[in-house]
């Protein structure tokens, strides 16, 4: 999508969708209130303008699994960017991709499914493991009963990012996903959130009762990096039902995943949040956080001068 140039206006590129406030006129003149997210989105820099000023967000963490009626742990905040890049060069295209939320794992009293995969985006979010029951153990011969997969760590959120060119301008990071916990009474780690400590990830929560720690956070270097998957559960013959860790944000540097549970009923960590990024000679830069909540998507806002 190209920009005909106009008066100096904020450019919204949500997802696919491109709209527009003030005088600036676009080829694609419709708004969408919920913007799509893993999909690169091309335009270019309008004729006259040679300024771009960015507010960015990475997408949040998914919230961690629960078996046995054990409550889910909460997914890490996406991270923000806001910054200024000058000089740039009429009709240079501009390339661009929303980071998606990490999915949600389910939770329930019995055994529950999985669902752990990690947000698309500039960077992808990586898949939170997958637990594992076993209705009885016998010693060291394993499970007595049934035994399989139930329920997962929740997905880390994928990143947001923009190239000039071919030159990537800023990351911002996605959250880690919630480690799950496998029996009531426990709670798996929290996922870490994208750019706590500016512009570097934190690292996931470790789970309840003496559970497993979090992956670690992204700590900021060069851009474009993958999260770490959640640790997958143990399923060596004397640990029972055993937890998966979350996935880590994706980001410039990703979280790590967090561990799976060891022994029976230990819940599993949560994924770290990624690190945040700006290219060398960015104006005006500021870190911040997305909004709150389990899987939120992340946005970005453009203003052409």
């Amino acid at each position: 999508m190209r920009l005909r140039n106009a008066m100096a206006s904020t450019v919204l590129l949500l997802g696919g969708v491109i709209a527009a406030t003030g005088a600036g006129v676009l080829s694609s003149p419709s708004a969408s209130a919920t913007p799509t997210c893993g999909v690169i989105v091309t335009t270019a820099v309008p004729h006259g303008k040679h300024a771009l000023t960015v507010t960015a967000y990475g997408g949040n963490g998914g919230a961690g699994g629960g078996a046995a009626s054990a409550s889910n742990s909460p997914g890490g905040t996406g991270g923000g960017v806001s910054a200024k890049f000058k000089h740039l060069v009429p009709g240079t295209t501009v390339k661009y991709e929303v980071g998606c939320g990490g999915a949600n794992a389910p939770s329930g009293s019995g055994v529950v499914g999985v669902n752990n995969a990690g947000g698309a985006g500039f960077d992808n979010g990586g898949n939170g493991g997958v637990g594992y029951y076993c209705a009885g153990l016998n010693g060291s011969l394993g499970c007595a009963g049934a035994s399989g997969s139930d329920g997962s760590g929740g997905g880390g959120g994928g990143s947001t990012g923009l190239q000039v060119g071919v030159t990537t301008e800023f990351v911002a990071g996605g959250g880690g996903g919630g480690g799950e916990a496998m029996c009531a009474g426990s709670n798996g780690g929290n996922g870490g959130n994208s750019g706590t400590t500016a512009p570097n990830g934190a690292t996931g929560g470790t789970g309840g009762g003496s559970g497993e720690s979090g992956g670690g956070g992204g700590a900021t270097g060069t851009p474009a990096a993958n999260g770490g998957g959640g640790g997958g559960a143990n399923t060596g013959v004397s640990f029972g039902d055993s937890a998966a860790g979350g996935g880590g944000g994706g980001g410039s540097k990703p979280g790590g995943g967090g561990n799976g549970g060891g022994t029976d009923c230990q819940a599993a960590g949560g994924g770290g949040g990624a690190a945040d990024w700006t290219a060398t000679g960015a104006k005006r830069v500021r870190y911040h956080s997305n909004t709150a909540g389990n899987g939120v998507q992340g946005s970005i806002t453009l203003r052409f001068t």
